[in-house]
């Protein structure tokens, strides 16, 4: 079972900010049986949710434990850099971030995204390697109008904490390896809806096999006229390392 109750405080500030706040927490448990062994049961609680945003007409700033994600792509996705949705789960239950984000809103539908994350000892998206938490994860995104679309650029860097792999024979000296994420992406509505993400990331040095991972997804949905409408909906991923 899960559940995820949720409060949510808010006002204004004045006429022109407003103050707003959610708190939400995860309770979840699981059991199993199978004779004659005993039953198996499992259960926690944890933090879900737990930010504070201050906003105006065209910008907000929010901090604390919050979900994060963006990009174009709906199945493979490149950039889940913060969030580990499932697809098939109506509720797109994900665990959050710790972090600063900002976020300003152009008149011409254009945006800016700024974040730090900071204390976040898990592994995220698509990480095998969780970051240092108690180093700072900084970033940021530009999102344009391109025609009956949008086209976004997007960085983030951390520090991988290869302490927490388990390499029998291996002596870790300075387990802190420099990672740097680049990203294209864009999504355009036209007789069909057409969309890319493509992702690089390097890492520097280490003991890593690999310090260059690239990701590409391109993708395509239409809806056909037939009952309430048919919807189909492809994409393809793509993984090179090197």
């Amino acid at each position: 079972f899960r559940y995820l109750p949720a409060l949510s405080l808010g006002g204004s500030v004045n006429d022109r900010y407003r103050l707003d706040s959610e708190i939400s927490l995860n309770f979840f448990g699981s059991g199993s049986y199978e004779f004659p062994d005993d039953a198996v049961r499992e259960s926690d609680i944890k933090a879900y949710r737990l930010w504070l945003r201050f906003s105006g007409e065209r910008f907000e700033l929010r901090a604390g434990l919050q979900k994060i994600n963006f990009g174009a792509a709906m199945i493979l996705r490149p950039l889940m850099w913060f969030d580990r949705i499932d697809p098939r789960d109506p509720l797109a239950v994900t665990n959050g971030v710790y972090a600063l984000l900002g976020r300003y809103y152009f008149l011409n539908n254009a945006n800016i995204w700024a974040w730090g994350l900071y204390g976040n000892d898990e592994a995220k998206g698509w990480e095998f390697i969780p970051s240092d938490p108690k180093q700072p994860e900084y970033g940021g995104r530009i999102q344009l109008p391109l025609g009956p679309g949008e086209i976004a650029a997007t960085f983030h860097h951390r520090q991988a904490d290869l302490s927490a792999l388990t390499l029998p024979g291996f002596i870790i000296r300075d387990p802190l390896v420099p990672e740097n994420r680049f990203a294209l992406d864009g999504k355009w509505d036209l007789e069909i809806g057409l969309w890319f993400e493509t992702t690089l990331l390097h890492q520097e040095g280490g003991i890593l096999p690999y310090l260059y991972r690239h990701f590409t997804t391109i993708g395509a949905d239409y809806t056909f006229p037939l009952g309430n409408g048919l919807h189909m909906l492809g994409e393809h991923l793509q993984l090179t390392q090197g």
